[in-house]
């Protein structure tokens, strides 16, 4: 017998700016997971959000996604837990009046989590998404493209139940067509986390 659950939900957020009302946002997704062997999981998730713009003047920014997302994980003994993600996203105008909304992204995600001893354990990851817009840019006079890869680590030490101590490193580089939208980042986080 096939290990199926199923999710649905609901999300809604609201955005102010300098106390004033600025943007709300509502999503709904459906989630399926199936656990083919003690090991090996299979999942499936369709997402639709709406962005709106209280103010008239940002009306232009307003935009509809429909995303879909499929992975799987698997836990050895050895090597610890790897997880593989492929997505697909559509952003789409609501008012069509802007050039860079409309795009198709196209994403691969992967990371493995390892547990070195009971207090320490790390994840590292590497994600590649690529942005393909619709409509040519006025300023470039060509449809953007932006291929942009993340990789990241974690390290985490876990003094006791309540306590974890964290180190992150992440590198973001995005590689594009238009010289505007061609940067390198880099991220360094140090944090504790306490239960109660």
């Amino acid at each position: 017998k096939k290990n199926i659950k199923k999710s649905f939900g609901i999300d809604y957020s609201t955005t102010n700016l300098n106390d004033d009302k600025y943007l709300y946002t509502l999503g709904v997704g459906i989630n399926l997971q199936q656990q083919t062997t003690a090991k090996y999981v299979e999942f499936v998730s369709f997402k639709y959000y709406s962005k709106d713009y209280y103010n008239s003047d940002d009306k232009n920014k307003e935009s509809t996604t429909i995303q879909a997302i499929v992975g799987n994980m698997l836990q050895t003994k050895k090597y610890g837990k790897f997880t593989t993600v492929l997505m697909f996203a559509k952003d789409m105008h609501k008012h069509r009046n802007s050039f860079d909304i409309d795009k198709n992204s196209y994403g691969l995600m992967l990371s493995q989590n390892y547990k070195w001893t009971h207090f320490i354990y790390s994840n590292i990851g590497f994600n590649m998404i690529q942005n393909s817009y619709k409509d040519i840019d006025p300023t470039y006079l060509s449809k953007r493209l932006d291929n942009i890869y993340n990789y990241n680590g974690t390290i985490n030490l876990k003094f006791d139940k309540y306590t974890t101590f964290m180190l992150n490193y992440a590198r973001t580089k995005s590689s594009s067509n238009q010289e505007l939208y061609k940067y390198n980042k880099f991220t360094k986080n140090i944090g504790v986390r306490v239960r109660f």
